[in-house]
């Protein structure tokens, strides 16, 4: 008799629950058919309206209020609901009011958009902040360095006609850097090298509108000639200094398979009785 007791309760309890999720089910099913029902946002806000026991003719205002709502959550909802347009609109509804008020959830259950998703995106607000910040600081960089070039003892500017770089439809003299100094501001290299007009170009070893020594010159013209065999990896006779030593030099010489090497230098000959400076190719032993 117990046993039969309890396997009847067991039953009775099956289906209660069987019948609570039926109704849950069919309240899910009727809220779902009045909300689509419920068309226009007028008749939604009238619909809340009776449920709150307030009549639409008496509060007009708040009818107002409560259509204008509905309007705006049916267009965002529309909008959001298309990818491509979806982020530049979460950007605008998610900005500081809608956090501070916390409706965040209640906007998320609206829109039928994650409500985790809503908390991460940041308001456009802030990033237009940020990127303002941004531009202004790296306008000021530019400046700066264009102020550094600028000056005669960092550069100078050719004289010559066809001494021009075209920038956009205007053109420019073209401004040898000679002279580099430290920099105070925290810049990179690469960074200083974007923010340096067309206008500015780095001036060769071997290449230059001013006098220098003779000898210097005929060094950098040798250096030059073994980057081109391959021996350095640099033209500049101060970096070889720096990376590599007379013997191991030496030693990539004797490798090579011609005795003599060909090369450049500056040589003074006597035109119309007056000394010249100019280049001329010498077949030359090392």
């Amino acid at each position: 008799m117990t046993q039969k007791i309890q396997e009847l309760k067991r039953r009775n309890w099956t289906i209660t629950k069987r019948l609570q999720r039926r109704m849950a089910r069919e309240n899910k099913d009727n809220k779902n058919n009045l909300e689509k029902t419920i068309s226009s946002p007028m008749r939604k806000a009238n619909q809340d309206l009776r449920e709150a026991n307030l009549s639409p003719t008496k509060y007009p205002d708040l009818q107002k209020k409560l259509t204008y709502h509905n309007c705006l959550i049916s267009e965002i909802k529309e909008s959001v609901s298309h990818e491509k347009n979806k982020f530049p609109v979460l950007q605008v509804i998610t900005g500081k009011a809608i956090r501070d008020h916390k409706c965040i959830r209640r906007l998320s259950y609206d829109i039928k958009v994650n409500r985790k998703q809503l908390m991460k995106i940041k308001s456009k607000r802030e990033k237009e902040k940020k990127k303002t910040r941004m531009k202004a600081a790296r306008e000021d960089l530019r400046s700066k360095v264009l102020v550094f070039l600028e000056r005669d003892d960092n550069s100078t500017c050719l004289p010559g006609k066809r001494d021009n770089k075209k920038d956009g439809k205007e053109k420019k003299q073209k401004k040898s850097k000679f002279l580099s100094e430290n920099v105070l501001t925290k810049l990179s290299v690469s960074v200083f090298r974007r923010f340096r007009p067309a206008n500015y170009v780095l001036a060769s070893f071997g290449n230059r509108r001013t006098c220098l020594c003779q000898r210097h010159q005929n060094m950098a013209l040798k250096v030059r000639t073994l980057k081109a065999l391959n021996i350095t990896t640099t033209s500049n006779p101060d970096q070889l200094i720096r990376q590599m030593t007379d013997e191991e030099v030496l030693a990539k010489i004797t490798e090579l398979e011609d005795e003599k090497i060909k090369y450049s230098e500056w040589k003074r000959v006597d035109v119309e009785e007056k000394g010249m400076m100019k280049k001329e190719n010498e077949c030359c032993a090392m």
